[in-house]
């Protein structure tokens, strides 16, 4: 999505040159050929190649501005929208449809386990990551999420985590 908010939709041709519908050949280094019949993002169709759209809540706008710098380099993601907090995020939710939400564990108003609960009912194929300061959650714990990425290692795996769960069929 552009600054002006229109979306560009884009075929991949080959060796990461992509072409937009509105626009010149584009180099993209960051997305692997793709074809037609695969698709990175659960959104894409017949080829196009259409940015996984991704949620960040976290009671921290210096995270959500990380995690949003983070993924800033990959053309494959697309943050979507932020919350501060589980009932924002629901709110988001309905809003904007993502693919994933990046969700804290202890957000502030609800647990992140009780946000996540909400989510599968009213979105049961948006992904789930939790992430979190805090231990790793045991399995019991991980109910209702699809992945979870210590913060002191998003740096190294969130874009790949979200790459994986998205990739994973749905339960």
């Amino acid at each position: 999505m552009t600054s002006s908010g229109r979306i560009h939709r884009r075929h991949e041709l080959r060796g990461g040159s992509l072409t937009t519908s509105d626009g010149p050949p584009l180099i993209c280094h960051a997305i692997p050929a793709v074809r037609k019949d695969q698709s990175i993002g659960p959104t894409a169709d017949r080829g196009l190649i259409v940015p996984i759209q991704v949620l960040v809540v976290d009671d921290h706008e210096i995270v959500r501005k990380g995690v949003r710098f983070l993924l800033s380099d990959e053309t494959q993601y697309h943050i979507c929208g932020e919350a501060e907090n589980g009932i924002g995020a629901i709110e988001k939710i309905l809003e904007l449809s993502p693919d994933v939400v990046v969700l804290d564990l202890i957000p502030p108003l609800m647990s992140g386990y009780e946000t996540a609960a909400r989510i599968r009912k009213i979105s049961p194929l948006t992904k789930i990551i939790f992430f979190s300061v805090h231990e790793i959650p045991t399995s019991a714990q991980m109910l209702g999420a699809d992945a979870f990425v210590p913060k002191s290692h998003l740096a190294e795996e969130l874009a790949s985590t979200i790459r994986s769960v998205v990739q994973s069929p749905s339960a």
